[in-house]
C-alpha cells in the first residue's frame, strides 16, 4: 500500500518549508492524536485548554514530534505529552510580559522582529548580554522560553529564523547552562520549528566553542546554520526589515520604552521581591551589566 504523506490542512500555506523533513504517514498523525485524546480525561488539568484545542484540530503538533522521532508513535506521543505539560508548568501562555524587569525589554537582548524574505518570523539574540550569573539564570531561561514560545506560535509550523549576533562577545559570554537550555527548547520542546540559524559577527576566540555547540545539534539539522556577514545576511532578510545594529534601515523599535510593557518592575524591585536577592547583591550584579545597560539605553537618552 502506498504511504500517504501528511498534507497540513488549509489555510496553511505558510507551512511550505525550505527544507523537507521526514515524510510522515497521515495515519500515524491520526493515531498519535487519538491516543492522546483517549488519555486526556485522566490528565486534562496538565495542559492549557488552548493547547488541547490545537492538538484536536491541527496536525502540526503530532507531525513535529513524529518527525523528530523518525515516525515512532510511542516516542512521539511521550514527547508531545511532556512538551505540552512543560508549557503549562512554565506558564508560558498566561505569562504577563510585564512580570519581567523593565531592563530586559529596554536593552533588547532577545526580541522578535520583522519577517525574513520567506515571510517567516524572526528572533534576534544579542549574545553579548549573556553573562553567567547563577542568581538570575532561571529568570533568563524563563524569558528565553517565553520569547521562543512566542515566535514558535507566530510561525505556526511555517518555520522561523533565529539570528545570533556575537558582536562584542568573548569567553565571559559562554553560559553553557543557558545554551543547553536554549538548544533543548529548539530540539525538544519546539522541534522542527526553526528554519534557519543565522550566525553573524562570531569572533575567532569563540569558534572552538561554536564547534562544540554543533555537536549537540542533530545531524539532519546542521545545515540550517548559516554563517553570514553584513552583506550575505541580506540574502535572507531585506535591509528594510533588518535592525540598525546589523546595518538595517528598519525603524521599528526593538528596545527602549516603546517596547517595554506597562508596569514592569525595575531590576532592583524584581531582584529583591521576585528573585529574593539582597539589595547589595543586586547592585553587584547591576555593575556587571552596567556597561551593556548603558550601551543598550543610549537611544533612550538621545530621545
Amino acid at each position: 500500500m502506498e504511504t500517504q504523506v501528511i498534507t497540513l490542512d488549509e489555510p496553511r500555506a505558510i507551512r511550505k518549508r525550505d527544507r523537507a523533513f521526514l515524510p510522515i504517514d497521515a495515519q500515524k498523525v491520526k493515531n498519535v492524536r487519538q491516543r492522546f485524546l483517549d488519555m486526556l480525561p485522566e490528565m486534562a488539568d496538565d495542559f492549557e485548554p488552548q493547547d488541547i484545542n490545537t492538538i484536536k484540530n491541527d496536525d502540526w503538533p503530532m507531525y513535529r514530534y513524529l518527525s523528530i522521532q523518525n515516525g515512532d508513535e510511542d516516542k512521539a506521543l511521550d514527547q508531545l505529552i511532556t512538551s505540552y505539560r512543560w508549557r503549562k508548568t512554565m506558564g508560558l501562555r498566561n505569562l504577563d510580559p510585564g512580570w519581567f524587569p523593565d531592563l530586559i525589554w529596554r536593552c533588547g537582548p532577545l526580541f522578535l522582529y520583522e519577517p525574513d524574505k520567506g515571510g517567516r518570523p524572526t528572533m534576534y539574540s544579542r549574545c553579548k548580554f549573556v553573562l553567567c550569573v547563577k542568581e538570575i539564570t532561571k529568570y533568563e531561561q524563563l524569558f528565553t522560553a517565553y520569547q521562543t514560545w512566542r515566535v514558535d506560535e507566530a510561525a505556526n509550523g511555517g518555520g522561523w529564523t533565529l539570528i545570533l549576533d556575537f558582536a562584542g562577545t568573548g569567553l565571559r559570554n559562554t553560559d553553557f547552562d543557558l545554551l543547553k537550555f536554549f538548544l533543548n527548547l529548539l530540539m525538544v520542546q519546539f522541534p522542527r520549528g526553526i528554519e534557519y540559524i543565522l550566525v553573524i559577527n562570531l569572533p575567532f576566540i569563540l569558534r572552538v566553542f561554536w564547534g562544540l555547540v554543533k555537536t549537540w545539534i542533530p545531524s539532519d539539522r546542521v545545515d540550517m546554520i548559516k554563517f553570514v556577514n553584513s552583506e550575505s545576511i541580506l540574502e535572507y532578510i531585506d535591509k528594510d526589515k533588518l535592525p540598525d545594529f546589523l546595518g538595517g534601515t528598519c525603524e521599528k523599535p526593538h528596545k527602549g520604552w516603546k517596547v517595554t510593557p506597562k508596569n514592569c518592575p525595575d531590576v532592583f524591585e524584581f531582584g529583591e521581591k521576585v528573585a529574593q536577592i539582597s539589595r547589595k547583591r543586586c547592585e553587584e550584579i547591576y555593575k556587571l551589566f552596567e556597561p551593556l545597560i548603558n550601551e543598550g539605553l543610549v537611544d533612550e537618552i538621545k530621545e
